[in-house]
């Protein structure tokens, strides 16, 4: 499944559109945190009295930010596809893109969406609605378009 010709197409397509995604944290994830650090105040508390609460507290902050790093960073949509989805989430991801798309094909729709702007756009849609509504993920993108706005002055066009 992790070389199929549409999910290959839409990793090129995610990477020219700059898309990024990262996973919500879970509730238990920030409970744990929570956990730990407040764990580490009160055992700095008791050990050590008003000073190790200071000292508990900075070692409880330290340990959430090594157990948490790389949580929640961003990484690019095909880094995810290509590694970090199963081959049951790839095919439902396929057949999310795939179902608003006039064939059944590989090759046709990668056919479609290389030769049409209009089916690039709903595969990139499709894509985006797959990571939001069933992998929970938010989405960053890179490259926002800005409408050209053209000025005329004194007769002349200015960008």
């Amino acid at each position: 499944m992790k070389d199929d010709m549409v999910l290959g197409l839409l990793c090129t397509l995610a990477d020219n559109d700059g898309m990024r995604v990262t996973f919500k944290k879970t509730f238990i994830r920030a409970l744990g945190s929570v956990f730990v650090s407040g764990a580490a105040l009160v055992i700095g508390g008791k050990l050590m009295g008003p000073f190790g609460l200071v000292v508990g507290g900075a070692v409880g902050g330290l340990a959430v930010y090594v157990l948490s790093k790389g949580q929640g960073r961003f990484k690019l949509a095909s880094e995810v596809i290509r590694s970090d989805l199963s081959n049951k989430q790839l095919r439902a991801l396929k057949n999310h893109v795939m179902k608003d798309l006039p064939s059944e094909k590989d090759q046709e729709v990668v056919a479609i969406i290389l030769m049409n702007d209009h089916a690039q756009f709903l595969a990139l849609e499709a894509l985006k609605k797959y990571f939001t509504n069933s992998l929970g993920s938010i989405i960053l993108n890179n490259n926002c378009v800005m409408p050209k706005m053209y000025i005329k002055i004194a007769g002349e066009e200015i960008f």
